[in-house]
């Protein structure tokens, strides 16, 4: 009911960063949907453009890109720190005592580190299901690596500590 929907939040933020401020703040968390990038592709190769609109700064830039100093790049994006950004992701949500929706590819670089995501949902939470698979096409952001898209296949899970 209304009442009921007025009582919900949504939040845009670094989950490594939002989990961890949600348990210190004791908020009480049913459900925490996650579907961290997965690729290197980095999302905030483009950000920065209106970042420096907004702010209207001019300030110093650095490569082909024109990033701005202190870009932000999530540790999911990156293969050597995927497996632990993942894990720290799966770990806080299942400290939160919610249950955890995960969307991850059966290609992210967590897989290509030679992480189990279902075996890491699984030292985690007690219940962990495959929900749903599904062919997909990933854009990869102007074609970086050539094609502009890029075929995989989604996974959701549905992770619950009871």
């Amino acid at each position: 009911n209304v009442d009921w929907r007025k009582k919900n939040k949504a939040f845009n933020q670094d989950s490594l960063k939002l989990i961890p401020r949600m348990l210190r703040e004791k908020k009480d968390i049913s459900v925490i949907y996650a579907d961290p990038p997965y690729t290197d592709d980095q999302y905030s190769r483009f950000y920065h453009v209106l970042e420096t609109m907004c702010l209207y700064d001019y300030p110093e830039v650095t490569g082909a890109g024109l990033y701005r100093p202190g870009r932000f790049q999530t540790p999911f994006s990156l293969k050597s720190k995927a497996c632990g950004a993942l894990n720290r992701l799966i770990k806080a949500s299942a400290a939160t005592g919610a249950d955890l929706v995960l969307s991850y590819p059966t290609n992210g670089l967590a897989h290509e580190a030679g992480a189990n995501v279902r075996a890491l949902l699984r030292k985690h939470f007690k219940r962990v299901e495959l929900c749903h698979s599904m062919a997909h096409k990933h854009s990869t952001f102007g074609a970086s690596k050539g094609a502009a898209h890029a075929d995989i296949t989604e996974l959701v899970y549905w992770a619950r500590s009871t």
